[in-house]
């Protein structure tokens, strides 16, 4: 199924409500499950959650250490030409772009 698809299957003004309508009941519920489930998203991106945003980054912290450790990843481009088959904003070889550049030879 296409992310259209799955966009299309929901009814925004319905969620929109429902994320309103959460609780600080609610957020205290999902924040003492250790799994979590669409309801309980919605109930951690409510209003209802301010008061809970140190306890929420207390435990993304705590499974961030337990997942990753204390490493750090850096993704880091290393270009060997001028192709590139992706179109990055940040880049200077992106496919669309149409460079000059000049291509050095050796002579015979």
């Amino acid at each position: 199924m296409s992310f259209v698809e799955e966009h299309a299957k929901y009814d925004w003004d319905d969620v929109r409500l429902s994320i309103y309508g959460k609780t600080a009941g609610d957020v205290q519920r999902a924040l003492s499950k250790s799994r979590l489930d669409l309801e309980d998203f919605k109930a951690l991106i409510s209003p209802a959650a301010e008061p809970f945003l140190e306890q929420m980054a207390q435990r993304s912290f705590a499974l961030t250490r337990k997942r990753f450790g204390h490493t750090m990843s850096m993704y880091i481009p290393l270009y060997l030409s001028n192709l590139c088959a992706n179109a990055c904003t940040y880049c200077g070889f992106p496919w669309k772009t149409v460079l000059n550049v000049k291509h050095y030879r050796s002579r015979k």
